[in-house]
């Protein structure tokens, strides 16, 4: 069971559980198994599984841009765990959110539990970032705004009043 796991070091089972229901699901490739696109292998989602990110990173960006979802996710779970580089929680948060757009089930989920997790400081960042990759990465044609309510998601902005 534990071999599924995609937490490093998960000490609590229950995370590890989420974390094998979440790669269950459709649309979520298992090790020995391959997500397609009705082209062929992901190379992307095939690499992040055996191991190799920085190659990953790369290829997921690219089908990432093009909006798809799965790829969107797996590029999430590179920026959430810091696997090519640095962890960027708002950067995963916003790529979640585009996944989710793109109708992806497993990022609303990364997405929602990634929410009470950022910090006072990344929320603003995350939100505005989220914003502009569901607007420019994703079907969904809502320009960006102060105020802001996404009809696929929960994702709201407060306005901001400006007083002189």
């Amino acid at each position: 069971m534990a071999r599924f796991c995609i937490i490093p070091n998960a000490t609590h089972i229950s995370a590890c559980l989420a974390a094998m229901w979440l790669l269950m699901s459709p649309g979520v490739a298992l090790p020995g198994n391959s997500v397609t696109s009705g082209t062929g292998t992901e190379p992307g989602i095939e690499a992040f599984l055996k191991g190799s990110y920085v190659e990953a990173a790369r290829a997921l960006d690219q089908r990432a841009r093009a909006r798809h979802g799965p790829s969107q996710y797996y590029l999430g779970l590179l920026h959430l765990r810091g696997y090519a580089g640095r962890t960027d929680r708002a950067l995963a948060y916003a790529w979640f959110a585009a996944g989710e757009a793109n109708g992806h089930a497993p990022s609303r989920v990364m997405r929602r539990k990634l929410h009470p997790r950022l910090s006072i400081g990344d929320l603003p960042r995350a939100q505005r970032l989220a914003r502009q990759y569901v607007y420019q990465f994703s079907g969904e044609k809502i320009a960006p705004s102060p105020c802001f309510r996404s009809a696929a998601n929960d994702l709201v902005v407060p306005c901001q009043s400006r007083s002189l």
